[in-house]
């Protein structure tokens, strides 16, 4: 089943619907239509988002498809000083460990 999206100029993924043609769901146009205004797609993967990171979607127009860019998202100050606490606990404890 095809995925409808539509692109900016930098192909960055903007819009998705993955049932353009439901009655319900749909977006009430034909594939014409919907081609004059966006892609479709055979699937859109899932993203690998890794921590501090967020995921674009952006699309691909020699391979028709979606990848992701992903791009450094600042940390909250207390999602930081949580994992500098977790970062000294574990080097305490390996120390300790070393010591016995």
């Amino acid at each position: 089943m095809e995925t409808y999206i539509r692109i900016n100029k930098s192909n960055v993924v903007e819009f998705i619907n993955t049932t353009p043609f439901d009655p319900r769901e749909g977006l009430g146009m034909s594939r014409e239509e919907l081609d004059q205004q966006g892609k479709f797609v055979s699937s859109i993967p899932e993203p690998n988002t890794p921590l501090g990171q967020r995921a674009i979607p952006m699309y691909n127009p020699d391979t028709n498809s979606v990848y992701y860019k992903y791009e450094t998202v600042p940390l909250k100050t207390e999602k930081r000083v949580e994992l500098m606490e977790k970062a000294i606990n574990a080097i305490l404890i390996n120390q300790m460990k070393g010591d016995m």
